[in-house]
């Protein structure tokens, strides 16, 4: 038993460290790279993730693909190992939600908007499970294995699910293809993006809630 407990904590730990060293790498190189190239900085609250893929030269696209891809192993990673009870449904429910989660959160960094029905797909997809992501794993630490972590730890969960929950019905998402318009003094209409782009910021919402349950979920391993 304490060999199994050993090894599901190295495959865990390295599940949440190849999560979260890509993803950083993925942020931190791009938003530098586009900054080089675009001559100025990127707007998480104004840009889709794809846009940041997008705006860094075309040599490096190949390492982001990779840098995904391996953030997105890493996340399944850490599921199959830190989820093991899966006696109960709601530990069967994690865990292909988890998964799909990963591959979703992958391709939404290059699924371009020109695919629309496939970008908004993916969107709805990702934020669907990752409300079960957050439901369920604030059960499974409540009610499986993590008998003993904090009750903090399923309240954050539970609070994070509110927060999708709240993203989902925004009201603003569904006018999200309605552009600011400005009339110039000779008649031109000029169309903009919103300042505060409503699908794009909540993309990235998603985006970071993923990261903030992995966090949650590798703290919780600790009380098992």
């Amino acid at each position: 038993m304490i060999n199994v407990l050993a090894n599901n904590m190295v495959y865990t730990s390295l599940g949440f460290a190849m999560a979260v060293i890509f993803f950083l790498l993925t942020i931190v190189f791009s938003l530098s790279n586009y900054r080089i190239k675009q001559g100025r900085n990127y707007s998480f609250l104004n840009e889709f993730p794809y846009e940041l893929s997008q705006g860094v030269e075309q040599r490096f696209v190949i390492y982001l693909y990779f840098s995904q891809m391996m953030q997105a192993l890493g996340f399944v990673l850490f599921g199959f190992y830190a989820f093991v009870d899966l006696a109960h449904y709601f530990g069967i429910i994690l865990i292909v939600s988890w998964t799909l989660t990963a591959l979703l959160g992958a391709s939404i960094f290059f699924v371009k908007l020109r695919s629309m029905k496939g970008h908004i797909a993916i969107v709805a997809c990702l934020i669907a499970f990752t409300l079960v992501n957050a439901v369920f794993l604030g059960i499974y630490i409540f009610k499986t294995i993590y008998l003993d972590a904090p009750l903090i730890l399923p309240i954050i969960c539970w609070i994070l699910a509110a927060i999708v929950a709240f993203l989902a019905i925004n009201p603003a998402l569904k006018r999200w293809p309605f552009m600011d318009k400005i009339e110039q003094q000779d008649g031109t209409i000029i169309i903009l993006r919103p300042k505060f782009f409503v699908l794009a910021y909540t993309e990235w919402a998603i985006i970071f809630i993923n990261m903030l349950l992995l966090l949650v979920g590798f703290i919780a391993y600790f009380f098992i």
